[in-house]
């Protein structure tokens, strides 16, 4: 009886070790798919038509070979909105990457093949990215983020933990963008030093839209002598816009949006096409209305013709589908 006892409890003992030992190596089920995927930012595609080029590491500050940049912590997360606020923050950072695990419910997972896989993969990056980019009423944040990158790749998997019965979804994800986050930190100081000329306290909201536009307009001039290179990204940017005084429509764009959201007031900017090319423009809130505003075509002009204008006023306008 004993030996029987013995016998039962080494047994069990055994098993628990192995249990143990499964939950250790957390032991994933054989239909585990990986994939690689990139992708490009609509609002640029046309500068990628051979889809998103591979990202490449930095270079070292002295000019000497390029270094790998250190690999940021994975982390776990379980709701998109959660992998979506990180993502955000990695952005404004201008990281790289941006590498998490996201738990989501086997019943929320139809992957069966690697095609499906891919798909899933597909559709939760781009939620992701949604999260990410939305309007928060943060000047570096929302449209000032949808502008500034260029493209995006990932590595991503999809396994399943028997010992937590969950699927994860670990993914790392990065970015190619169009500034740096040293030339952020400078147009942080610029704007710093800049606003208190501005002398906004006290005025109304029409007001503050009308001196940050005559700004831009008086500021800020066309870049003409990039038209025939595309490739030559500063001219996206609002920091060109902001320190080299020189930008095409999505560096006034983007600087409007930046201006106005820092000082209290609310934007957007609006991608689509106008005289019959691509063009982005500003659309800015006045009393519980948005109206129209287009600083790059009144750059030059002896009156702001296109400052505040309905969508009437902006027939020439035609904005890109949500």
């Amino acid at each position: 009886m004993k030996r029987m006892l013995k016998k039962t409890m080494a047994a069990a003992l055994a098993l628990l070790m192995l249990l143990s030992c499964f939950a250790a190596m957390q032991v994933f089920a054989a239909d585990s798919f990986q994939t690689k995927l990139s992708g490009v930012n609509p609002i640029y595609a046309h500068l990628y038509p051979n889809g998103a080029p591979k990202l490449q590491d930095e270079g070292s500050s002295s000019g000497g070979p390029k270094q790998a940049p250190a690999k940021a912590s994975r982390q776990r997360f379980t709701s998109v909105k959660a992998v979506g606020e990180y993502v955000r923050g990695r952005m404004k950072a201008r990281e790289k990457d941006a590498p998490f695990t996201l738990v989501v419910s086997a019943r929320n997972v139809n992957a069966r093949t690697q095609g499906e896989f891919n798909a899933y993969a597909q559709a939760r990056v781009m939620e992701i990215m949604e999260e990410a980019l939305k309007h928060t009423g943060n000047g570096k944040e929302g449209d000032y983020l949808r502008f500034v990158y260029g493209y995006w790749e990932m590595s991503a998997g999809l396994a399943y933990n028997f010992m937590r019965a969950e699927y994860e979804f670990e993914t790392d994800l990065s970015f190619g963008y169009y500034t740096t986050a040293a030339q952020e930190n400078e147009a942080d100081a610029a704007l710093t030093a800049l606003y208190p000329t501005f002398s906004l306290q006290g005025k109304s909201d029409y007001e503050k839209l009308e001196t940050i536009y005559a700004y831009l307009c008086d500021n800020v001039r066309y870049d003409t002598e990039h038209i025939e290179t595309p490739d030559y990204l500063p001219q996206y940017t609002a920091h060109a816009a902001l320190i080299n005084h020189v930008a095409v429509c999505q560096g006034y764009a983007t600087l409007f949006y930046r201006m106005a959201l820092d000082n209290g007031l609310d934007a957007r900017v609006i991608g689509g096409s106008a005289g019959g090319e691509g063009h982005a423009w500003n659309i800015a809130k006045l009393g519980s209305l948005y109206y129209n505003l287009d600083s790059t075509w009144d750059t030059g002009l002896p009156a702001h013709v296109f400052f505040l204008q309905s969508e009437k006023s902006f027939a020439d306008h035609a904005r890109d589908p949500e």
